[in-house]
């Protein structure tokens, strides 16, 4: 789905531009704006031509992708695992719950900067001396100090256990919706080639005390269907991971071999919220969003300028409002040095404020991505389509459109 949407893009942008900028250039526009037909009509017609050329391709691609999925879920002999997973893991459309973590408290996580920064002579020195800005000293020790309490909570040495606490379930039980829980685990240097056992015991709900033992290869995800009568009436469903497995000979459980530990998310319990067809004319509704904006980008840029600049402004929009998320981890890393210079320090600061402009204006591009919903099965709720089709669809595309018409009305078009 993403090479689909990636071919539609770039196939938008190079034919809008293309399309608009060489009739302006070779004065074909002459045979058009002369008659009843105002520029602005003129640009809404090769916005409507490049739109439904690039939806074109995504259909296409996507009644492929719809198909070869449906082949790869056929239960065969030689693939069975691999069926097995598309199936349950992807032909579907489900919406997740992730388990509740605590949080280190204040007091303490104040306490636990104080003794490092106590503990680190160096550290001290160099405060005392201003060579380092204390505010920004503190604040990288508390994010270690906080991921460092959330990771512990989610590392289960041998032979130990750990309490997951699920809720906001009882909406999906009471609808009779499949709840299962999906579950990615690590250890082991994540090694593909080996195994480990571990054992989920059900805490809530009608059958409380009962357990399954699992099999489970490092960074591998799985899936396990839940029976509703181990969700509380409240929604709450608690689960107890185990590091261990079951010895035979001794009928009883077995500590593992190794620290299993979880990213945060690695556990997961996902209620199914639509069917995969449902799902993929979704994913066609958000990139026919897209597209919509990028037919307009390209074409309102091609009627206004030169075809290499056009193209130059078209694909670095493209671009910036695609990586906006990786602007923005750049940009939460990013600090001015106070201590380089007042020329320096004011120069840092309007990159960073730039930077905070162009990601806080296009995040929401990249923010509507189903490629990785359709991956994972995760089903495209009405708000993200809602979103999609008012910020992106109409705000965006229009907003890109009412500009080109300005720009078009004051343009000589046929001089």
């Amino acid at each position: 789905h993403t090479a689909t949407y990636v071919f539609a893009a770039i196939f938008v942008l190079l034919f809008g531009c293309a399309t608009a900028a060489f009739e302006v250039r070779d004065r074909q526009v002459w045979s058009v704006v002369t008659k009843p037909v105002s520029g602005g009509t003129w640009l809404l017609g090769k916005w409507l031509g490049t739109f439904a050329l690039g939806m074109t391709i995504v259909v296409g691609g996507t009644a492929l992708l719809g198909a070869g999925s449906a082949y790869m879920a056929a239960p065969r002999p030689l693939d069975a695992r691999a069926a097995r997973h598309v199936r349950e893991a992807v032909r579907i459309g489900r919406v997740g719950t992730l388990p509740e973590y605590q949080q280190i408290p204040a007091d303490e996580l104040r306490a636990a900067v104080d003794a490092e920064i106590e503990s680190d002579g160096g550290l001290r020195a160099d405060l005392a001396n201003g060579l380092r800005d204390e505010g920004e000293v503190r604040r990288a020790i508390a994010a270690r100090k906080r991921k460092e309490f959330l990771d512990s909570q989610r590392r289960i040495g041998p032979g130990e256990s750990r309490e997951f606490t699920f809720r906001g379930l009882r909406g999906a039980v009471d609808s009779g919706r499949r709840i299962a829980l999906r579950y990615r685990f690590h250890g082991g240097g994540d090694d593909e080639h080996m195994r480990f056992p571990a054992m989920i015991q059900y805490v809530t709900g009608k059958d409380a005390g009962s357990w399954e033992l699992r099999e489970w290869v490092p960074g591998e995800p799985y899936t396990l269907e839940l029976d509703p009568k181990f969700v509380d009436p409240d929604g709450t469903l608690r689960i107890r991971v185990f590091s261990a497995g079951w010895d035979e000979a001794g009928n009883r459980p077995a500590p593992g071999s190794i620290t299993m530990f979880m990213t945060d998310d690695s556990l997961e319990v996902m209620a199914e919220d639509s069917t995969f067809a449902g799902n993929l004319a979704s994913a066609v509704a958000v990139d026919a969003c897209k597209i919509a904006f990028l037919s307009a980008l390209a074409v309102c840029a091609g009627a206004l300028l030169s075809f290499p600049i056009a193209v130059l402004l078209a694909f670095g929009v493209f671009a910036l409002a695609t990586l906006t998320p990786f602007l923005a981890t750049s940009r939460s890393n990013y600090d001015p040095d106070q201590k380089s210079g007042f020329v320096i320090w004011a120069f840092q600061n309007v990159v960073l404020a730039i930077a905070t402009s162009v990601e806080y204006l296009l995040r929401g591009f990249a923010a509507r991505s189903p490629s990785d919903s359709l991956a994972q099965g995760r089903s495209i709720t009405w708000l993200a389509l809602w979103q999609a089709a008012s910020g992106i669809g109409v705000l965006w595309t229009g907003g890109v459109l009412a500009l080109g018409w300005l720009c078009v009305r004051r343009k000589e078009m046929a001089v």
